[in-house]
Protein backbone atom coordinates (compact mmCIF):
# COMPACT_ATOMS: atom_id res chain seq x y z
CA UNK A 1 0.00 0.00 0.00
CA UNK A 2 1.53 3.71 -1.17
CA UNK A 3 1.60 6.36 1.35
CA UNK A 4 -1.33 7.85 -0.97
CA UNK A 5 -3.21 4.95 -0.18
CA UNK A 6 -3.36 4.46 3.45
CA UNK A 7 -6.40 6.26 5.17
CA UNK A 8 -5.70 9.85 7.08
CA UNK A 9 -5.67 10.66 10.57
CA UNK A 10 -6.41 13.83 11.52
CA UNK A 11 -4.60 15.03 15.05
CA UNK A 12 -5.45 18.51 16.83
CA UNK A 13 -2.87 19.97 18.80
CA UNK A 14 1.05 18.78 18.31
CA UNK A 15 1.61 18.98 21.42
CA UNK A 16 3.12 15.03 23.67
CA UNK A 17 -0.25 13.45 23.15
CA UNK A 18 -0.40 14.45 19.61
CA UNK A 19 2.37 13.82 18.38
CA UNK A 20 3.09 10.54 20.57
CA UNK A 21 -0.60 9.74 18.65
CA UNK A 22 0.86 10.24 15.29
CA UNK A 23 3.86 8.17 15.56
CA UNK A 24 1.18 5.40 17.26
CA UNK A 25 -1.06 6.34 14.31
CA UNK A 26 1.64 5.82 12.20
CA UNK A 27 2.79 2.50 12.98
CA UNK A 28 -0.78 1.20 12.51
CA UNK A 29 -1.29 2.19 8.98
CA UNK A 30 -2.25 5.62 8.82
CA UNK A 31 -0.70 8.79 6.87
CA UNK A 32 -1.05 11.69 9.63
CA UNK A 33 -2.01 15.62 10.05
CA UNK A 34 -1.10 17.40 13.04
CA UNK A 35 -2.84 20.43 13.51
CA UNK A 36 -0.77 22.89 15.78
CA UNK A 37 -2.70 26.17 16.35
CA UNK A 38 1.00 28.18 17.85
CA UNK A 39 3.01 29.46 14.60
CA UNK A 40 5.87 27.13 16.05
CA UNK A 41 6.60 23.74 18.10
CA UNK A 42 8.37 25.46 20.45
CA UNK A 43 7.82 23.56 23.95
CA UNK A 44 8.44 25.61 27.11
CA UNK A 45 11.47 24.79 29.16
CA UNK A 46 10.07 23.17 32.24
CA UNK A 47 10.75 19.19 33.47
CA UNK A 48 8.38 17.08 33.49
CA UNK A 49 8.63 13.74 35.93
CA UNK A 50 7.92 10.72 34.05
CA UNK A 51 7.14 7.75 36.32
CA UNK A 52 7.81 4.40 34.69
CA UNK A 53 4.93 3.53 33.06
CA UNK A 54 5.55 7.00 30.68
CA UNK A 55 8.93 5.49 30.27
CA UNK A 56 7.31 2.05 29.14
CA UNK A 57 5.14 4.00 26.86
CA UNK A 58 8.39 5.91 25.44
CA UNK A 59 9.80 2.21 24.99
CA UNK A 60 6.96 1.40 23.04
CA UNK A 61 6.70 4.42 20.77
CA UNK A 62 10.63 3.88 19.83
CA UNK A 63 12.18 7.21 21.54
CA UNK A 64 12.69 6.02 25.51
CA UNK A 65 16.72 5.87 24.92
CA UNK A 66 16.67 9.28 23.24
CA UNK A 67 14.90 10.51 25.97
CA UNK A 68 16.47 8.60 29.09
CA UNK A 69 20.07 9.68 27.19
CA UNK A 70 19.34 13.90 27.71
CA UNK A 71 17.68 13.44 30.91
CA UNK A 72 18.56 11.68 34.59
CA UNK A 73 17.28 9.00 36.07
CA UNK A 74 15.90 8.66 39.48
CA UNK A 75 17.39 6.97 42.00
CA UNK A 76 16.02 8.28 45.63
CA UNK A 77 13.36 10.20 46.20
CA UNK A 78 12.56 12.18 49.50
CA UNK A 79 10.05 13.42 51.53
CA UNK A 80 10.75 16.80 53.04
CA UNK A 81 9.26 19.26 55.74
CA UNK A 82 8.95 22.74 54.85
CA UNK A 83 12.16 23.57 56.40
CA UNK A 84 14.13 20.66 54.74
CA UNK A 85 14.27 17.95 57.26
CA UNK A 86 13.96 14.96 55.94
CA UNK A 87 10.44 13.16 56.57
CA UNK A 88 11.05 9.70 54.47
CA UNK A 89 13.97 8.50 51.97
CA UNK A 90 12.41 6.18 49.51
CA UNK A 91 15.06 4.23 47.07
CA UNK A 92 13.32 3.75 43.21
CA UNK A 93 15.08 0.31 43.05
CA UNK A 94 12.54 -1.68 44.16
CA UNK A 95 9.97 0.40 42.06
CA UNK A 96 12.35 -0.13 38.92
CA UNK A 97 12.53 -4.37 39.33
CA UNK A 98 8.73 -4.47 39.56
CA UNK A 99 7.76 -2.30 36.69
CA UNK A 100 10.80 -2.83 34.66
CA UNK A 101 11.48 0.80 34.16
CA UNK A 102 13.25 3.79 35.57
CA UNK A 103 11.66 7.01 36.89
CA UNK A 104 13.14 10.02 34.88
CA UNK A 105 13.11 13.96 34.83
CA UNK A 106 13.30 15.35 31.69
CA UNK A 107 13.03 19.11 30.25
CA UNK A 108 9.59 18.90 28.53
CA UNK A 109 11.88 20.35 24.88
CA UNK A 110 13.98 17.40 25.33
CA UNK A 111 10.94 14.77 25.71
CA UNK A 112 8.84 16.69 22.84
CA UNK A 113 11.73 16.86 20.23
CA UNK A 114 12.48 13.33 20.49
CA UNK A 115 8.77 12.71 19.76
CA UNK A 116 8.98 15.37 16.77
CA UNK A 117 11.57 13.42 15.20
CA UNK A 118 10.18 9.90 15.72
CA UNK A 119 7.39 11.19 13.10
CA UNK A 120 8.42 9.44 9.82
CA UNK A 121 6.43 11.83 6.96
CA UNK A 122 3.57 13.25 9.16
CA UNK A 123 2.04 16.52 7.89
CA UNK A 124 2.95 18.96 10.85
CA UNK A 125 0.93 22.37 10.39
CA UNK A 126 1.45 25.20 12.32
CA UNK A 127 -0.01 28.26 12.86
CA UNK A 128 -3.44 25.80 11.70
CA UNK A 129 -6.33 26.95 14.55
CA UNK A 130 -9.25 24.11 13.80
CA UNK A 131 -12.62 25.55 14.53
CA UNK A 132 -15.06 23.10 13.28
CA UNK A 133 -15.22 19.50 12.38
CA UNK A 134 -17.78 17.38 10.63
CA UNK A 135 -18.16 13.80 10.25
CA UNK A 136 -20.67 11.13 8.22
CA UNK A 137 -20.59 7.58 7.43
CA UNK A 138 -17.87 7.46 5.08
CA UNK A 139 -14.72 9.71 7.06
CA UNK A 140 -14.75 13.00 8.60
CA UNK A 141 -13.71 16.93 8.02
CA UNK A 142 -11.95 19.53 10.18
CA UNK A 143 -12.52 23.58 9.04
CA UNK A 144 -9.27 25.50 9.49
CA UNK A 145 -9.44 29.29 10.08
CA UNK A 146 -9.46 30.95 7.18
CA UNK A 147 -12.09 28.14 5.82
CA UNK A 148 -9.93 25.37 4.41
CA UNK A 149 -11.33 22.15 5.03
CA UNK A 150 -9.06 18.74 5.61
CA UNK A 151 -10.64 15.25 5.09
CA UNK A 152 -9.84 11.74 7.09
CA UNK A 153 -10.92 8.58 8.23
CA UNK A 154 -10.80 9.69 11.98
CA UNK A 155 -9.99 12.90 14.16
CA UNK A 156 -8.25 12.60 17.22
CA UNK A 157 -8.40 15.58 19.97
CA UNK A 158 -5.23 16.04 21.75
CA UNK A 159 -6.11 20.02 21.95
CA UNK A 160 -5.68 20.08 25.54
CA UNK A 161 -7.63 21.28 28.50
CA UNK A 162 -10.22 23.77 26.18
CA UNK A 163 -10.37 20.97 23.66
CA UNK A 164 -12.41 22.86 20.58
CA UNK A 165 -13.57 19.08 20.24
CA UNK A 166 -15.11 18.20 23.96
CA UNK A 167 -16.60 21.62 24.47
CA UNK A 168 -18.71 20.30 20.98
CA UNK A 169 -19.59 16.88 22.34
CA UNK A 170 -19.73 17.14 25.85
CA UNK A 171 -20.49 20.61 26.77
CA UNK A 172 -18.97 20.23 30.59
CA UNK A 173 -17.09 22.69 32.54
CA UNK A 174 -13.83 23.47 33.21
CA UNK A 175 -13.51 22.98 37.34
CA UNK A 176 -10.63 25.07 38.61
CA UNK A 177 -8.82 23.67 41.37
CA UNK A 178 -7.95 27.28 43.25
CA UNK A 179 -4.46 26.00 43.12
CA UNK A 180 -1.64 27.68 41.45
CA UNK A 181 1.50 26.41 40.18
CA UNK A 182 5.18 27.95 39.42
CA UNK A 183 7.39 25.51 37.45
CA UNK A 184 11.14 26.48 36.74
CA UNK A 185 14.10 25.03 35.64
CA UNK A 186 17.67 26.19 36.92
CA UNK A 187 20.86 25.95 34.63
CA UNK A 188 24.05 24.93 36.03
CA UNK A 189 23.07 24.95 39.48
CA UNK A 190 23.76 22.68 42.29
CA UNK A 191 21.61 20.02 43.62
CA UNK A 192 22.08 16.31 43.98
CA UNK A 193 20.20 13.25 41.86
CA UNK A 194 18.18 13.08 44.53
CA UNK A 195 14.19 14.28 43.91
CA UNK A 196 12.93 15.23 46.89
CA UNK A 197 9.27 16.81 47.85
CA UNK A 198 8.85 19.44 50.60
CA UNK A 199 5.21 19.59 52.18
CA UNK A 200 4.37 22.87 53.89
CA UNK A 201 1.31 24.73 55.08
CA UNK A 202 -1.08 24.89 52.76
CA UNK A 203 1.37 24.64 49.82
CA UNK A 204 3.95 22.06 48.30
CA UNK A 205 6.97 22.58 46.56
CA UNK A 206 9.43 19.58 44.54
CA UNK A 207 12.68 19.81 42.83
CA UNK A 208 14.43 16.95 40.68
CA UNK A 209 17.45 17.33 38.15
CA UNK A 210 16.60 16.87 34.60
CA UNK A 211 19.68 16.96 32.99
CA UNK A 212 23.11 17.04 33.26
CA UNK A 213 23.07 21.49 33.87
CA UNK A 214 19.61 21.47 34.35
CA UNK A 215 17.03 20.92 37.42
CA UNK A 216 13.38 21.24 37.59
CA UNK A 217 11.77 22.78 40.50
CA UNK A 218 7.93 23.50 40.77
CA UNK A 219 5.47 25.46 43.80
CA UNK A 220 2.28 24.63 44.36
CA UNK A 221 0.13 27.43 46.28
CA UNK A 222 -3.51 28.31 46.79
CA UNK A 223 -4.10 31.23 44.61
CA UNK A 224 -5.57 33.43 47.53
CA UNK A 225 -1.51 33.09 48.70
CA UNK A 226 -0.01 33.07 44.90
CA UNK A 227 0.86 36.52 44.42
CA UNK A 228 -0.16 36.80 41.19
CA UNK A 229 0.25 40.68 41.01
CA UNK A 230 4.16 40.17 40.80
CA UNK A 231 6.24 38.80 37.85
CA UNK A 232 6.69 34.63 38.17
CA UNK A 233 10.07 34.55 39.32
CA UNK A 234 9.56 37.66 42.16
CA UNK A 235 6.11 35.50 43.13
CA UNK A 236 8.18 31.81 43.18
CA UNK A 237 10.36 33.77 45.54
CA UNK A 238 8.01 35.60 48.11
CA UNK A 239 6.29 31.81 48.39
CA UNK A 240 9.80 30.14 47.99
CA UNK A 241 11.00 31.72 51.39
CA UNK A 242 7.94 28.98 53.19
CA UNK A 243 10.69 26.50 52.36
CA UNK A 244 14.72 26.33 53.10
CA UNK A 245 17.38 28.14 51.55
CA UNK A 246 17.92 25.24 49.25
CA UNK A 247 14.94 25.76 47.44
CA UNK A 248 15.24 29.60 47.68
CA UNK A 249 18.80 29.18 46.24
CA UNK A 250 17.38 27.13 43.48
CA UNK A 251 14.72 29.46 42.26
CA UNK A 252 17.07 32.57 42.97
CA UNK A 253 19.33 30.95 40.15
CA UNK A 254 16.46 30.40 37.77
CA UNK A 255 16.36 33.06 34.90
CA UNK A 256 13.17 34.53 35.01
CA UNK A 257 12.12 33.39 31.27
CA UNK A 258 12.26 29.91 32.50
CA UNK A 259 9.55 31.05 35.27
CA UNK A 260 6.18 30.14 34.05
CA UNK A 261 2.84 30.69 36.43
CA UNK A 262 -0.27 28.27 35.93
CA UNK A 263 -3.91 28.37 37.15
CA UNK A 264 -4.46 24.88 37.87
CA UNK A 265 -7.89 22.96 36.60
CA UNK A 266 -9.31 19.77 35.78
CA UNK A 267 -12.63 18.22 34.51
CA UNK A 268 -15.03 15.89 36.25
CA UNK A 269 -14.50 12.45 34.14
CA UNK A 270 -16.84 11.38 31.09
CA UNK A 271 -18.43 8.08 30.91
CA UNK A 272 -17.35 8.13 26.67
CA UNK A 273 -15.13 9.91 25.35
CA UNK A 274 -16.32 10.44 21.96
CA UNK A 275 -18.50 9.25 18.99
CA UNK A 276 -18.52 7.62 15.30
CA UNK A 277 -14.80 8.32 13.84
CA UNK A 278 -13.95 10.47 16.84
CA UNK A 279 -12.13 10.45 19.89
CA UNK A 280 -10.34 12.04 22.54
CA UNK A 281 -6.44 11.88 23.60
CA UNK A 282 -4.81 13.47 27.08
CA UNK A 283 -5.80 16.64 28.40
CA UNK A 284 -8.64 16.88 25.62
CA UNK A 285 -9.98 13.46 27.57
CA UNK A 286 -8.91 13.38 30.68
CA UNK A 287 -7.04 16.84 32.24
CA UNK A 288 -5.55 16.58 35.59
CA UNK A 289 -3.85 18.01 38.26
CA UNK A 290 -0.56 17.66 38.39
CA UNK A 291 -0.41 16.03 41.87
CA UNK A 292 -0.23 12.64 41.27
CA UNK A 293 2.58 13.32 38.35
CA UNK A 294 0.87 11.29 35.81
CA UNK A 295 -0.48 13.92 33.34
CA UNK A 296 2.24 13.43 30.46
CA UNK A 297 2.42 9.63 31.59
CA UNK A 298 -1.40 9.13 30.45
CA UNK A 299 -1.59 10.65 27.20
CA UNK A 300 1.58 8.90 26.32
CA UNK A 301 0.07 5.53 27.65
CA UNK A 302 -3.41 6.84 25.56
CA UNK A 303 -1.28 7.06 21.99
CA UNK A 304 0.20 3.67 22.69
CA UNK A 305 -3.04 2.13 23.16
CA UNK A 306 -4.98 3.52 20.77
CA UNK A 307 -2.27 3.12 17.91
CA UNK A 308 -3.12 -0.97 19.04
CA UNK A 309 -6.65 -0.69 19.19
CA UNK A 310 -6.70 -0.01 15.70
CA UNK A 311 -4.26 -2.06 14.05
CA UNK A 312 -6.16 -5.03 15.81
CA UNK A 313 -9.52 -3.94 14.77
CA UNK A 314 -11.40 -4.40 11.50
CA UNK A 315 -13.52 -2.10 11.93
CA UNK A 316 -11.97 1.86 12.90
CA UNK A 317 -14.89 2.99 14.95
CA UNK A 318 -14.92 -0.85 17.10
CA UNK A 319 -11.31 0.22 17.55
CA UNK A 320 -11.89 3.69 18.89
CA UNK A 321 -14.49 2.68 21.33
CA UNK A 322 -12.22 -0.52 22.78
CA UNK A 323 -9.25 2.36 23.14
CA UNK A 324 -12.09 4.51 25.02
CA UNK A 325 -13.08 1.55 26.56
CA UNK A 326 -9.65 0.18 27.85
CA UNK A 327 -8.48 3.79 28.90
CA UNK A 328 -11.78 5.84 30.91
CA UNK A 329 -11.41 3.42 33.76
CA UNK A 330 -7.68 3.68 34.52
CA UNK A 331 -7.09 7.69 33.84
CA UNK A 332 -10.43 8.21 36.16
CA UNK A 333 -8.64 6.70 38.99
CA UNK A 334 -5.59 9.00 38.33
CA UNK A 335 -7.61 12.06 38.10
CA UNK A 336 -9.40 10.70 41.24
CA UNK A 337 -5.87 10.69 42.94
CA UNK A 338 -4.22 13.44 41.90
CA UNK A 339 -7.13 15.60 43.36
CA UNK A 340 -6.28 13.23 46.45
CA UNK A 341 -2.70 14.36 46.89
CA UNK A 342 -3.90 17.95 46.05
CA UNK A 343 -6.25 17.91 48.63
CA UNK A 344 -3.52 16.78 51.39
CA UNK A 345 -0.66 19.00 49.98
CA UNK A 346 -3.03 22.32 50.50
CA UNK A 347 -3.23 21.87 54.22
CA UNK A 348 -3.90 24.90 56.41
CA UNK A 349 -4.17 23.52 59.47
CA UNK A 350 -1.11 23.81 61.54
CA UNK A 351 -1.81 20.94 63.29
CA UNK A 352 -3.25 18.76 61.04
CA UNK A 353 0.07 19.53 58.78
CA UNK A 354 2.27 18.38 61.81
CA UNK A 355 0.33 15.18 61.83
CA UNK A 356 0.59 14.60 58.12
CA UNK A 357 4.35 14.89 58.61
CA UNK A 358 4.47 12.51 62.00
CA UNK A 359 2.91 10.13 59.36
CA UNK A 360 4.64 10.43 56.34
CA UNK A 361 7.92 10.16 58.89
CA UNK A 362 6.77 7.22 60.61
CA UNK A 363 4.74 5.02 58.25
CA UNK A 364 6.92 2.27 56.27
CA UNK A 365 8.62 3.20 52.74
CA UNK A 366 6.96 -0.23 51.57
CA UNK A 367 3.56 1.67 52.08
CA UNK A 368 4.94 4.65 49.95
CA UNK A 369 6.61 2.12 47.17
CA UNK A 370 3.06 0.21 47.05
CA UNK A 371 1.74 3.18 46.33
CA UNK A 372 3.64 4.41 43.53
CA UNK A 373 3.78 0.82 41.94
CA UNK A 374 -0.17 0.44 42.17
CA UNK A 375 0.33 3.91 40.03
CA UNK A 376 2.81 2.98 37.48
CA UNK A 377 2.03 -0.55 36.56
CA UNK A 378 0.28 -0.94 33.74
CA UNK A 379 0.27 -3.53 30.72
CA UNK A 380 0.45 -1.51 27.53
CA UNK A 381 1.70 -5.04 25.67
CA UNK A 382 -2.13 -7.06 26.17
CA UNK A 383 -4.09 -4.59 24.50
Amino acid sequence: MTSTDRPRALIIGAGIGGLAAGIALERAGYRVTLFERAGSLRESGFGLLLAPNAVRALRMLGVADRVIEQSEVGREGELRAANGRVLKRVSMDAIRRTTGEDSVCALRQVLHGALLDALSDADVRTAARVVGFEQSANGVEVELEGGERVPGALLVAADGLHSIVRAKLHRDLVHPSGLVAYRGVGRNTTWTNTGCQYFGIGMEAGVARAGQDSVYWYLSVKRAAAHTELEPKSAALVIGHAFDAALVSLIEATEPADVHRDDLFDRAPLRAWGEGRITLLGDAAHPMLPHAGQGAAQALEDAVVLGRCLTSAADLQAGLRRYEALRIPRTTRIVAIARRNAQVSRLENQWVCGLRNWLLAHGPAAMLEKQMISIARVDLEAV
